[in-house]
């Protein structure tokens, strides 16, 4: 987690899921930081995240919504694209509905309507491990290839070269706009 105190944002890179006592420690250290701190915009990044265990990511839900000092209203951001897969496509969506969180960048690669949950098992003759989703989950109400961002924005090629994340740009324009 990085914040910049003076626009009153914390930062977010959730890249893997950790472990759940991983995430209730992270959590809690969270929780304490933004509420010392008064942080009022929050920035969670699910762009580089291939999945894991969704409800890991909801720990981390659980702890932000003890926090006050965040504008519920208008300071949350969730930032997805193409590399947002499984368990954090589906974060991405319930922060949405459970933390009011605006998201921003390219939709998803994983779907909000299918199956999910991945198990495995081996043919008894060959030792060939075959895996294969086993509950199909409903984030929103109607199909769609990816969860759809809230603000579409695309990260063209020049940009990225010089360094420049339009996404998260965007973002911090919309918190300045509000100070």
């Amino acid at each position: 987690m990085s914040a910049d105190e003076r626009r009153q944002t914390a930062y977010i890179y959730f890249k893997r899921y950790p472990s759940f006592s991983d995430m209730e420690r992270f959590g809690t250290d969270v929780e304490k930081y933004l509420k010392k701190n008064a942080i009022k915009n929050l920035i969670v990044d699910f762009r580089d995240n291939g999945g894991g265990d969704f409800f890991v990511g909801l720990t981390l839900a659980w702890k932000l919504v003890l926090v006050d000092s965040i504008d519920w209203d208008h300071g949350v951001y969730t930032l997805i694209g193409g590399r947002t897969f499984s368990a954090s496509m589906s974060n991405a969506a319930q922060y949405r509905q459970i933390l009011n969180a605006k998201l921003v960048g390219e939709p998803t690669g994983g779907n909000p309507v299918g199956y999910q949950d991945m198990d495995q098992f081996s043919l008894p003759n060959s030792d060939w491990v075959i895996t294969y989703s086993k509950r199909n989950y409903r984030f929103q109400e109607t199909y769609t290839e990816g969860v759809q961002p809230d603000v579409l924005i695309k990260q063209d090629w020049q940009s990225y070269k010089k360094g420049i994340d339009r996404p998260l740009e965007w973002i911090l324009g919309d918190i300045k706009s509000r100070m």
